[in-house]
């Protein structure tokens, strides 16, 4: 007999600014609890930390606070996740790094306008004044097919129960029934269940490059526990768990189309010494992003950018029963390149105004 997986997964995009409402926030920490909004964290910063400090000639950016001294919180997140970027990015990364001054500059704008057509996704920062600026940006625009394709659904939607909040309506792709059968475990595997809403699902792709996880718990948790979640299942796979959908199943999950920008420049205040012990602050983080999911596969366009001046100040001193796999409620979905430690991009779904 059978055991019965429902695999519906909704999501949303919201820029809502009501105070007290739930929104979608880009992070650098993915340790960040959701408090019930909408999540978005890249590899695209961690990479572009890296490579400033490899401009500045040091292994890690020690940054301090401007207020207290201290070491500044995001930059620790930083440099946790700068540690692990091998495999992380595909291979289609563009990456700048150099003295901002008019020819790299105009050597990145150009480039981001091939990688971006129609698009005006110029850096936001300038030529510097200053002798010994520093600046670097990563970009990515990548689309991955699903090892196969899904149906869609054209006319009906689903609920999505974010935490705070009523509930909404959603489209939808997925497959349920006997069309299940041409969905083996190299294009769907479920690698996770327990009752209620807590599951892991992995969704292959055309390449053995990366996979989509789609990963749902009970508790409101962090996009990192997600990520290790997923990481235990790659280490040690359950194989209690029947793996493939059977004609019981249903899998649901939303089509997204996401665009989201943020400045991290308050998240970055501070100051860090290069290797000859000479002070810079950051003067540019902002990160921009496109993420489109659908029945075909997925679409992912980012940018991501840093400057650094010199001058900025020393820093101050150191201080097999029915499976229900419904997204109907919030959670995470992991864009993880095989070998990698962590994805180069993660969203958490939940409260706040997201739809295609």
């Amino acid at each position: 007999m059978h055991t019965f997986q429902k695999i519906s997964c909704l999501l949303a995009v919201c820029c809502t600014s009501v105070a007290g409402e739930p929104t979608v926030r880009q992070i650098l920490d993915p340790g960040e609890s959701s408090q019930g909004d909408s999540l978005i964290w890249t590899g695209l910063m961690p990479k572009a930390w890296k490579e400033l400090g490899n401009l500045a000639g040091v292994e890690k950016i020690d940054l301090k606070n401007k207020s207290d001294g201290k070491d500044n919180p995001a930059a620790i997140a930083l440099n946790d996740a700068a540690g692990h970027l091998e495999n992380m990015l595909p291979a289609d990364t563009k990456v700048w790094a150099g003295t901002p001054d008019k020819r790299l500059i105009d050597q990145i704008n150009a480039g981001l306008s091939k990688l971006f057509p129609g698009a005006n996704r110029t850096v936001s920062f300038g030529p510097s004044p200053y002798p010994g600026a520093l600046a670097a940006v990563v970009a990515l625009n990548h689309r991955v097919h699903f090892a196969k394709i899904f149906s869609s659904s054209k006319t009906k939607t689903m609920g999505f129960h974010p935490t705070k909040g009523e509930a909404f309506q959603v489209p939808y792709f997925g497959t349920r029934g006997a069309a299940n059968e041409k969905f083996g475990t190299n294009e769907v595997k479920v690698h996770y269940y327990r009752p209620l809403n807590n599951f892991i699902v992995e969704l292959k792709t055309s390449t053995n490059e990366e996979s989509v996880w789609i990963v749902r718990s009970p508790n409101v948790p962090s996009l990192q526990s997600h990520m290790e979640a997923v990481r235990q299942i790659q280490a040690k796979p359950d194989d209690s768990i029947t793996g493939n959908l059977t004609p019981e199943d249903t899998l649901m999950v939303p089509r997204i189309h996401l665009e989201n920008t943020r400045d991290f420049g308050k998240d970055l205040e501070g100051s860090f010494l290069d290797k000859n012990q000479s002070p810079y602050s950051i003067v540019d983080a902002q990160q921009w992003i496109d993420f489109q999911l659908n029945e075909t596969g997925f679409r992912i366009k980012a940018k991501a950018e840093l400057s650094a001046d010199p001058f900025g100040g020393p820093p101050p001193p150191p201080k097999p029963k029915p499976r229900r796999l419904i997204c109907d409620g919030p959670f995470s979905v992991l864009l993880w390149r095989t070998g990698s430690h962590l994805p180069y991009a993660a969203f958490y779904f939940d409260g706040g105004k997201w739809q295609q």
